[in-house]
């Protein structure tokens, strides 16, 4: 995640649609909800956004029609693009088990979130960071293992490995 946006509840996600861009983008993707976003004052005219269709409209679709069926097949691929970016939103979910808010206040839940934000990065590269502090960790000098070659002491016995013959007798 590049950008971690906290609002209240009565701000709707079109609203901060384009300021969650950080203005490189040339695409952006975004749900039904989405609709019309390209119209909006505060949008970028250099951004391209593909909006997924109302449900209405998709169950609308032909199945005989081969233009029904490529507008379908597109629907599918920005579901995909979709999915990328849902994927952190599981890692907090799954993870850190950060499901539902549990603080008053914008402050102390913009404080948690962006911790978890932080962590889910953390986690999606651990494999990449275990690989690279395997490298850059010093190998452990590997030294002979030194035993008595003519010891004269019996080996060591536990005490689950006597005999019968070496058990005490009980005390009854």
């Amino acid at each position: 995640m590049h950008i971690v946006r906290d609002t209240f509840g009565y701000v709707s996600d079109i609203a901060e649609a384009n300021t969650a861009l950080h203005g490189e983008e040339a695409l952006a993707f975004g749900d039904a909800g989405h609709h019309n976003v390209e119209r909006r004052p505060d949008a970028n005219a250099n951004v391209t956004w593909h909006v997924a269709m109302r449900p209405g409209k998709c169950r609308a679709l032909g199945k005989d029609n081969e233009a029904d069926a490529m507008l379908e097949r597109a629907e599918k691929l920005k579901a995909g693009a979709r999915a990328k970016v849902k994927h952190p939103f599981q890692v907090i979910k799954r993870q850190f088990g950060s499901v539902q808010i549990r603080y008053r206040g914008l402050k102390k839940n913009t404080a948690q979130i962006l911790t978890v934000f932080a962590l889910s990065n953390l986690w999606t590269v651990r494999g990449k960071l275990v690989a690279a502090w395997a490298q850059m960790r010093p190998k452990a000098r590997q030294r002979p293992c030194k035993r008595r070659k003519n010891s004269n002491r019996p080996a060591k016995t536990t005490r689950f490995s006597r005999t019968s013959s070496e058990i005490p007798p009980s005390k009854n």
